[in-house]
């Protein structure tokens, strides 16, 4: 299966992981852990470590990350006290340790407010400035509490928002939707959940500053937003998940060997919310390809390939 290099997934070890993170089509992941543990990705999946908080800040850790890649995420939610519950002051006079295992470095990803002058993640930057520290991309968290079609314009603009503050690259670590605001949590219904994982995810993979993105969570071994069933089956939102990023190339011509074959989805000129149903066959020929597109607005069709 061709794989987005933008796509990634949050995971935990569960039953059928290792056939999940093959069929879901994402090109990385991360477990919150210096180290894979028990989760055995498929081959080309890349596996990015975690320094989680204070605690793990040992020697023994940071030898271990470097093994993992080159790639190493900060501090998680040093700004909820359920999770890594740091000061930004901490975060900085550890922060050294982490720069000197030479690894690209992702900030701490705070849980919100990553676009507020004088938040955590604000006072976080400036100190880094101040103290000569390497940050190379900035990580995010974003969960919607509006489960209908707005919530991926209020994703791009926080990422937007964010992205206009510190100028440097993104990732988003951690994404769904969940509302906390009644004391608890409250999850969409399984087709608001298919929905939003579709169209975020095909914003994201377009969005430049983006460098890559994770949905909380890969297993559905539980109540909430996971993608797989036990036994590594997808639900709904996990189909709509893997569905992008398939479409890897907008010609013929993957550059690497692999072979490219039509999209089944094409994407539309006629601009945003137009619904488009396509179909592409190939013809007796062996350059053309007969491409029939149907479009509720009658725009025009841009085909898609995939390189597999």
């Amino acid at each position: 299966m061709a794989r987005s290099v933008k796509k990634g997934v949050a995971t935990w070890h569960f039953d059928g992981v290792t056939t999940a993170l093959s069929d879901v089509g994402a090109g990385w992941f991360y477990n919150w852990a210096p180290t894979r543990e028990d989760v055995q990705p498929p081959p080309g999946v890349e596996y990015v470590p975690m320094i989680w908080g204070a605690k793990t800040v040992t020697p023994e850790n940071l030898t271990a990350v470097k093994a993992q890649g080159t790639t190493l995420l900060g501090f998680n939610e040093p700004d909820l006290a359920e999770q890594s519950d740091m000061t930004a002051e901490q975060a900085l006079d550890l922060w050294p340790q982490l720069q000197a295992t030479g690894m690209r470095l992702g900030s701490p990803a705070v849980a919100h407010s990553a676009d507020r002058e004088g938040g955590w993640l604000d006072r976080f930057m400036t100190g880094a400035r101040q103290r000569g520290l390497r940050v190379d991309f900035i990580t995010l968290h974003w969960y919607g509490s509006d489960f209908g079609p707005a919530a991926v314009g209020h994703l791009r603009n926080y990422l937007d928002a964010v992205h206009a503050r510190y100028g440097v690259p993104i990732w988003l670590t951690e994404y769904s939707l969940m509302d906390f605001s009644g004391g608890g949590v409250r999850y969409p219904d399984a087709q608001q959940l298919a929905d939003f994982a579709g169209a975020s995810s095909r914003m994201l993979e377009d969005l430049p500053y983006l460098e890559r993105y994770a949905w909380f969570a890969l297993p559905a071994d539980k109540p909430g937003t996971g993608l797989y069933l036990p036994g590594g089956t997808p639900n709904r939102a996990g189909e709509a998940y893997r569905a992008t990023g398939l479409a890897c190339a907008r010609s013929r011509s993957c550059g690497d060997g692999r072979s490219a074959v039509p999209a089944r989805r094409w994407s539309s000129s006629g601009g945003p919310g137009t619904a488009v149903r396509t179909a592409a066959v190939r013809s007796g020929s062996t350059s053309g390809w007969r491409r029939r597109c149907r479009s509720r607005s009658g725009a025009g069709c841009r085909p898609r390939w995939c390189c597999r």
